[in-house]
């Protein structure tokens, strides 16, 4: 039976935390574990979780199997489809044009700061650099049920940026870019390895 409370749609929020085998989905409790501006890290967790701010054309999320095929002479339909790749992924694009989420859009360089002083300005600076080291990272995603308010949550445990960017700068009716385009890679500080969860929250019942 059709069910219309289970359609999703609405504003999504894009969140992320240093990889760390700590990392855990938020905490449940009614008020701080509502959906919202902030995730409060779960019980455990090490790193903290930072929102990437405002977004343009949602969360994309997609996973793709790819199959092989075993054949045999004797019939026209293959025997057997056995999995041969897999590809799950998350891409959105971030408008707040900021170093840090330069980083995040491109996993490679390093953001420094330097202060202002009396007379002269300080500034935040994204350098790359010939030192490439890929930056890992858990992604979270947090959407809002329509019909009860509750969040719809995603976790990438262990994602790597497999963007490449294009932006334009001074454009007058649109906003500078970063497209980020996430891979899940397997988090094997468990058993069995996780990729990908989701969770669909149900109202507390007191």
């Amino acid at each position: 039976m059709a069910d219309a409370t289970a359609v999703l749609f609405g504003i999504a929020n894009l969140y992320v935390a240093e990889f760390d085998a700590t990392n855990a989905f938020p905490i449940d409790t009614v008020g701080a574990g509502d959906f919202g501006p902030v995730w409060t890290k779960g019980a455990g967790q090490t790193p903290v979780w930072a929102g990437v701010g405002y977004t343009q054309e949602g969360v994309a999320f997609n996973m793709s199997i790819d199959r092989g095929e075993i054949a045999a002479d004797q019939v026209l339909d293959p025997l057997f489809r056995p999995i041969t790749g897999r590809s799950v992924t998350l891409a959105s694009n971030l408008i707040e044009f900021t170093p840090n989420n330069l980083k995040l859009g491109l996993g490679q360089g390093a953001v420094s700061t330097v202060a202002a002083g009396a007379s002269t300005r300080g500034y935040d600076q994204y350098a790359v650099t010939g030192n490439v080291v890929d930056a890992y990272n858990t992604w979270g995603v947090d959407a809002q049920q329509p019909d009860d308010g509750e969040p719809f949550r995603l976790i990438a445990w262990k994602g790597l940026a497999t963007s490449s960017l294009q932006s334009t700068l001074g454009q007058r009716d649109t906003a500078a870019r970063v497209p980020i385009e996430i891979t899940a890679l397997p988090d094997d500080s468990v058993s069995p390895a996780r990729i990908l969860t989701l969770r669909k929250y149900i109202p507390a019942t007191g």
